[in-house]
């Protein structure tokens, strides 16, 4: 069974080639982002800024596949700790529409795990939602997450972009309570061996 869906991972991942489609090459990209914090109990501190960062491999001019990376401090009043959100997931990017002399709209989504295991900081989600509502700290458990985000690649150069896009979050398990993050992200994109 586990074979079968690596050859059709393998089989829709090169399809535009077989379809004539040029492949785009490889791109790197690092930015920054503006991030607020949702969940069922009342988060403070609930606004915070990161850092994050993206290597994708541009199948065709209206698909590429990636690794996406990132980490979000929420910045708490005096005395208090702050709180840290991050991620590492494996992402699929759509331009579902031609690019023109400016960019490119696209949709990007995303699934993969948050590398601070619970237990590690306590401030870092979810033992600090945990702490705040008398919920039981979690320990050695890996937690996942799921992002979807909306943008547009603005083009600089032949070899230069600026993307600009909201991205959602969500971080489970739900034995805690849930995290969810909007963000607003910024980023440059280098374009390798275009």
């Amino acid at each position: 069974m586990r074979i079968k869906k690596i050859w059709m991972l393998a089989v829709l991942l090169t399809a535009p080639q077989w379809l004539g489609a040029q492949p785009e090459g490889f791109a790197l990209s690092f930015g920054g982002l503006a991030s607020k914090a949702y969940t069922s109990i009342l988060l403070k501190p609930n606004g915070g800024f990161g850092v994050s960062g993206a290597l994708e491999y541009g199948f065709s001019d209206w698909f590429s596949a990636g690794v996406d990376v990132g980490l979000v401090e929420y910045i708490a009043p005096t005395g208090q700790a702050d709180m840290k959100s991050a991620w590492a997931d494996l992402t699929g990017r759509f331009f579902p529409f031609p690019a023109s002399g400016l960019g490119q709209p696209y949709w990007q989504v995303g699934f993969g795990f948050s590398p601070f295991v619970a237990g590690l900081f306590e401030d870092y989600w979810p033992n600090y939602a945990a702490a705040q509502s008398g919920l039981p700290l979690s320990s050695g458990v890996i937690y996942w997450n799921a992002q979807t985000s909306l943008g547009y690649r603005f083009f600089l150069s032949p070899n230069w972009a600026l993307d600009t896009d909201a991205q959602y979050n969500l971080f489970w398990p739900p034995a805690t309570p849930r995290l969810q993050t909007l963000s607003f992200e910024t980023r440059l994109v280098l374009f390798l061996g275009k």
